[in-house]
């Protein structure tokens, strides 16, 4: 007899078999999501791309330390390491692997969604809507590990469905390794785990899982646990920290701020027009509107832990002070889950015309809410260009020959840059706090660059100021909305005066949310 650990868990949808039209479908959208991510591939470096591109330069034995730096594993920085290695220190290198998973991603939507619902049409409305997704399409197109995550977390959600459906140890293994790669490419996307453990904590009362199951699901996260334990003394470190993170998140305080993901534009159609189908077959006694669906509700279940309970747990976290994780990208391995559900919710009804027709309207309502045409409209490409041009910004301190020698105070608005006042000297956090003016954007020709704090930008130390020395003039770069960057800019000025300088002229320049003063 078969082990029954190795059986379909009750109540989900059996896996149905891939026909041809899915590997057109596949194609397809593809290569409409590649034509849609090329345009700001090439972009200048923000911010947080320039850490990456400054710990890459920094090579494989350095790598580990910077990546810590930036609060951060070094396992996806291995990616954009390599593809420079082959291509060169550029944009399109360093980005190149987040285009690669961000394409994927779109087919990958689609694969899982046939998995979840069984429906050719669902698994359309959810591969169009990642195809068109603008947040999809920004972290396609940016050097940092979220389009990875997105990626990594859709393969751990299909295996976990997979081995629910009898998959045998081989699932189980894969399940395991996943979800600590998730981990590793960014430890705020171990919040998907919790999602799964509510999620089989939610089966239980139906009698769905046996004795066997749950001691097998039960060792899974735990043997998931050994494999993130090495990171521990890090995640130590980095919630020592956490109060710096209260400085730019805080808890919603509207509904519009719930608006991590596009809820309202992917989820408000699909929800009202499934909720009036079931409404209308319960008043004209047509059936039992809940009646033999539950491989239908089984996964949309599935989709409400995978989307809700990292939101939930990022809320109350922020909201009692515990970490603040109310941000976007610290809940990426979430993001595909709204397309999922709402394509799930669209293929709800068992009439194929009704089913087409929801399709279609939940694909309208999207697209035409959150498309990118609002986007070439007014910027003629698919997504709006990033806030800062470093490269822009660095290339006119470069090419002005009458400064040429001139020091630079740069303060680029880093939560670790605070610890500066404290630790002047130490070596490591001056290079981080440097590293948009060192990094693939260097000030040339060289100069003497000074890191500022972000609170307190005018607190120079003596140690520095002896650097600077007494030039004809300095530069300051800092970046931010124009009301920060203002008083920022004022307060360094007002630090120079106090120590004898006397700028008599300034000139200012932005460059989308830089701003450099002469």
């Amino acid at each position: 007899m078969k082990d029954e650990t190795q059986q379909p868990l009750e109540l989900l949808p059996p896996p149905t078999p891939r026909r041809r039209t899915d590997a057109v479908l596949l194609l397809g959208f593809t290569a409409v999501a590649l034509l849609l991510r090329l345009p700001n591939i090439q972009e200048s470096l923000w911010l947080d791309e320039l850490h990456t591109a400054w710990v890459v330069q920094g090579g494989l034995e350095e790598m580990p330390r910077r990546a810590a730096i930036g609060n951060h594993s070094p396992i996806y920085f291995l990616l954009p390491w390599l593809s420079v290695q082959v291509f060169g220190l550029n944009e399109l290198a360093l980005r190149l692997p987040s285009l690669i998973a961000g394409t994927a991603l779109v087919p990958g939507v689609y694969l899982v969604a046939r998995r979840l619902s069984g429906s050719p049409l669902a698994a359309f409305v959810a591969a169009s809507l990642a195809t068109f997704d603008s947040d999809f399409l920004y972290f396609s197109s940016e050097a940092r590990q979220y389009a990875c995550v997105q990626l990594v977390a859709l393969g751990q959600v299909a295996a976990l469905w997979r081995v629910l459906q009898g998959g045998g140890w081989r699932w189980r293994t894969v399940w395991i390794l996943l979800t600590a790669l998730l981990f590793y490419l960014h430890y705020t996307a171990v919040l998907l785990v919790v999602a799964e453990v509510v999620f089989v904590v939610a089966l239980i009362p139906f009698r769905a899982w046996q004795a066997g199951r749950l001691k097998n699901f039960a060792m899974d996260v735990s043997a998931a646990a050994l494999l993130m334990l090495p990171a521990a003394w890090h995640l130590l470190e980095i919630a020592d920290r956490r109060v710096n993170w209260q400085q730019f998140i805080t808890s919603p305080d509207s509904l519009a701020s719930w608006q991590l993901f596009p809820l309202a534009a992917y989820l408000l159609v699909p929800v009202l027009l499934t909720y009036g189908y079931l409404f209308l077959q319960k008043l004209t006694g047509v059936a039992r509107p809940l009646q033999g669906t539950s491989p239908k509700l089984v996964p949309i279940l599935f989709c409400l832990c995978w989307l809700l309970v990292p939101l939930a747990v990022a809320y109350f976290t922020t909201r009692f002070e515990i970490a603040a994780l109310w941000m976007h990208r610290y809940v990426m391995a979430s993001a595909a889950a709204v397309m999922v559900l709402a394509s799930l919710l669209a293929a709800f009804p068992k009439q194929l015309p009704l089913r087409i027709v929801f399709g279609g309207l939940t694909l309208l309502a999207a697209i035409g809410w959150a498309g990118p045409h609002w986007s070439l409209i007014e910027f003629g490409v698919p997504r709006p260009p990033r806030s800062e041009n470093w490269r822009d910004a660095v290339a006119l301190i470069g090419g002005d020959a009458e400064a040429g020698e001139w020091p630079v105070l740069l303060c680029p608005v880093l939560i670790e840059a605070d610890g500066l006042p404290e630790n002047p000297e130490d070596k490591p956090l001056r290079e981080y706090c440097l590293l948009p003016v060192r990094s693939i954007y260097p000030v040339e020709p060289q100069r003497i660059a000074i890191p500022l704090p972000t609170q307190r930008p005018g607190n120079i130390s003596d140690a520095d100021f002896a650097r600077i020395g007494s030039p004809r003039g300095v530069w300051i770069i800092t970046r931010g909305r124009p009301e920060n960057a203002t008083y920022r800019v004022n307060s360094i000025l007002k630090s120079l005066r106090r120590a004898g300088m006397k700028p008599q002229k300034t000139t200012t320049h932005t460059f989308g949310g830089v701003r450099v003063v002469r």
